[in-house]
């Protein structure tokens, strides 16, 4: 049995074991909670242990201080067509201290996102970029690479939005033998 109530979903069966630790037939997961860095005009930056993301913020990105945020979330809208997601999507925003009024930065961040190769489910792992969403669609973020032997995806964007790493998804299957 699942069951979602207060931003946590519980689930219910056959369980001797949730997180690594012994449950009794229940478990449950929570989003965690968003993580914020006061940022000043000379530059800084933000983690998220939680998903393995980074940010670093150059001197001149703010006219003053900010509180950037990060959000990791469970998306609503999953990637279709060519595209697979890897469980890494977030939401980045930034207020003015003070005000709370959104800002954008001035100058291009560096986002750094290390990802678990278990993560890849039917993505190819060579082409994994930054996408953000638009409102209709996932778009590529252009500065976006890959290394495939750190497991780590960096992008320089220039704005914040709803962020998901993605890659196209695989097209290489694995059929049963049948034997006669």
């Amino acid at each position: 049995a699942v069951a979602i109530s207060g931003g946590a979903v519980y689930a219910a069966g056959d369980l001797v074991a949730a997180g690594g630790k012994a449950s009794w037939h229940i478990a449950r997961w929570q989003m965690p909670a968003a993580v914020t860095a006061t940022i000043p005009p000379g530059g800084g930056g933000l983690a998220s242990g939680y998903d393995n993301s980074a940010y670093t913020f150059s001197s001149g990105a703010f006219t003053s201080p900010v509180i950037i945020t990060h959000t990791a979330l469970l998306t609503g809208v999953p990637p279709t067509g060519l595209l697979a997601g890897i469980s890494h999507f977030y939401a980045i925003t930034a207020t003015a201290v003070g005000s709370g009024a959104p800002v954008q930065p001035l100058k291009p961040y560096t986002v750094s996102i290390v990802y678990d190769p278990a993560d890849l489910g039917g993505a190819y792992a060579g082409g994994l970029a930054l996408y953000a969403w638009d409102g209709g669609q996932w778009l590529k973020e252009a500065s976006s690479r890959v290394s495939v032997v750190s497991h780590t995806v960096i992008a320089t964007p220039t704005h914040f939005s709803i962020w998901g790493v993605l890659g196209p998804a695989r097209k290489d299957a694995i059929l049963p033998a049948i034997r006669r």
